[in-house]
């Protein structure tokens, strides 16, 4: 009797708790290769109330080790871009993938390019040859 293999969930952490967070986890719901380990609280107030379900695991000063522990990606959710790219070298150092997010109801075209932790949402249309940088977040 043979056995089937099923493939593995990727474990993801969401870092923020914003409104780019709601958009990251309304598009990784959709998702079945990403399992939604938590989430990471990057202000002392998150804005996510309540967090859609899903755990906070820690808050900004955890970040690295909560993303050793539990997580083989991470979406960086945070508005502010010099903060954003901070996070990024923190992820990269705890050699975490930085993970980018593209809604399934988004229509990107096969020869666009993307970067590194780009969030494309619910309605957006990327058209053939747009490059896409580094942490920028694509709305309809």
């Amino acid at each position: 009797m043979s056995m089937v293999e099923t493939p593995t969930r990727r474990g993801v952490i969401v870092v923020g708790l914003g409104a780019q967070a709601k958009y990251a986890l309304d598009a990784l719901s959709d998702d079945p290769a990403c399992r939604i380990v938590g989430l990471v609280d990057l202000a002392a107030e998150p804005i996510i109330s309540p967090t859609l379900g899903f755990e906070v695991l820690g808050g900004d000063d955890q970040l690295e080790v909560l993303l050793r522990e539990h997580a083989e990606a991470a979406v960086v959710c945070c508005a502010d871009s010099r903060r954003k790219e901070s996070l990024f070298a923190r992820i990269r150092a705890a050699a975490v993938r930085i993970m980018s997010v593209v809604h399934s109801r988004a229509v990107v075209s096969d020869t666009a390019e993307l970067g590194e932790g780009v969030m494309i949402n619910a309605g957006a249309i990327v058209q053939p040859y747009a490059r896409i940088g580094d942490g920028v977040m694509v709305h309809a």
